[in-house]
């Protein structure tokens, strides 16, 4: 018996090793006993050690367009110069030629100036002067949307949007992303300052490498049962690397998604629904989550580009527009030729062809669709007096992920016990040597 003790030992003693080594998050499982405000602190810490950056971008959109530009930014400045090939489609049954056009995206801090020149609009060049416009920025996976800057949808750090949520919390275990221990961070109640809506996100931060983001998702922010439930978007694959002794995110993806349907809770009329109070009746409704059409787009972010606290040009940040040029400015409702100033006249924005949010294509999508009204869905659903059936109740938003984790972690809880008693049973029954 001593000998299949023995055989035993030897055979549970290593894989104890192994499944510690190949699993970690079994012993990764602390938030090292940080603070809402520590983590805070740590991450603007290390957002400070970023004063600029500027690199070179090549980009793919799901419909098949390409970009490649130059982008730089420096305390809540930016910029994105560069050249989008839109392939030749057909759209409504009628063929639309291949699109070239260059484009200037810049914000100096105070306003955003957009400037667009259309090969198919006979060498029209049109320009845009307003406040601050994220989603022209944030449609594009730039290093700082992997940081966590565009969450708040503006100009604001990771480190100054959690400071502005109206709850910040930490959960109790931490999370293993390719082999690196992640905290998790709840942020509640972020306003959007561009639209009359809030957000919650879930915010995966690197403790080992400069706090930096390893996956954010983005959330409706709806509480009750619809906590966690409504996802809008979802940014992920962040890979990292120190340049200049600055861990900086240099690839990645975003997806995202769209409430498909919602359905009232199973035995809630519709009548009981709208006497509900309207602060309160997000809670109740089930939602179904699902990716949207505008796919997954990844970052191919040219790693040799990188200039990191380096000087950047100011013109880029605030540009002269070319002669000719057509102008809609905000600020004073006015649109003018450059060039010739006498032309400006008060105009409408809305009904400005070309040069109005209509405009928007492929690279200027952003989160509205996700953020759509659910007051509007809801009064699609037919008028009845009896309540809704389970055949019609959709099942609560499910995301489903990868459980090979969990089934890990099962498996060496497992080994591990099964290690311990036989350990036990070894000693307790193993033959005493005798020194001869």
């Amino acid at each position: 018996m001593n000998n299949h003790f023995k055989i035993l030992n030897v055979i549970f003693i290593p894989l104890f090793f192994i499944t510690l080594v190949f699993n970690p998050e079994l012993y990764a499982n602390s938030n090292k006993g940080y603070s809402e405000e520590e983590i805070i602190e740590r991450i603007d810490e290390a957002e400070r050690k970023i004063n600029t950056i500027e690199v070179h971008l090549n980009y793919s959109f799901p419909n098949g367009s390409t970009m490649t530009a130059d982008w730089g930014y420096q305390g809540g400045k930016e910029y994105l110069w560069g050249k989008q090939n839109n392939p030749a489609t057909v759209k409504d049954g009628t063929d639309v030629a291949e699109n070239n056009r260059t484009f200037q995206y810049s914000f100096n801090g105070e306003k955003f100036i957009t400037f667009k020149h259309n090969t198919l609009q006979s060498q029209r060049t049109q320009a845009v002067i307003s406040d601050f416009i994220n989603s022209r920025f944030s449609s594009i996976l730039r290093p700082t949307a992997f940081l966590g800057y565009d969450i708040s949808s503006g100009p604001t750090t990771l480190s100054g949007t959690l400071r502005s949520a109206k709850t910040v919390n930490i959960r109790e275990n931490t999370e293993m992303i390719d082999g690196h221990p992640c905290i998790i961070i709840e942020a509640i109640g972020i306003s959007l300052p561009d639209r009359p809506l809030v957000k919650d996100a879930l915010i995966w931060i690197d403790t080992e490498r400069d706090f930096r983001p390893l996956k954010i998702e983005h959330y409706e922010s709806i509480g009750g049962n619809n906590r966690w439930k409504v996802l809008q978007c979802v940014e992920d694959d962040i890979r990292l690397k120190q340049i200049d002794d600055i861990w900086i995110p240099v690839s990645g993806k975003r997806t995202h998604y769209k409430t498909v349907d919602i359905k009232l809770p199973e035995g809630m009329t519709e009548e009981y629904y709208k006497n509900l109070p309207p602060e309160t009746r997000q809670e109740y409704l089930i939602r179904k989550v699902e990716p949207s059409e505008y796919g997954t787009r990844f970052s191919e972010i040219n790693e040799d580009t990188f200039k990191i606290n380096k000087a950047i040009d100011p013109t880029k940040f605030d540009f002269e527009l070319p002669f000719g040029c057509e102008v809609y400015d905000s600020f004073v409702d006015i649109l003018y030729t450059v060039g010739n100033l006498g032309s400006g006249q008060v105009a409408n924005y809305i009904t400005l062809e070309g040069l109005s949010e209509q405009q928007n294509n492929s690279t200027d999508q952003s989160y509205e669709e996700s953020e759509q009204n659910s007051e509007e869905i809801i009064s699609s659903i037919p008028s009845t007096e009896s309540t809704i059936s389970n055949s019609n109740i959709q099942a609560q938003t499910e995301i489903n992920k990868p459980n090979l984790k969990q089934f890990l972690l099962k498996l060496t809880i497992v080994l591990l016990l099964i290690n311990s008693v036989c350990l036990i049973i070894w000693i307790k029954f193993r033959k005493p040597t005798v020194d001869k």
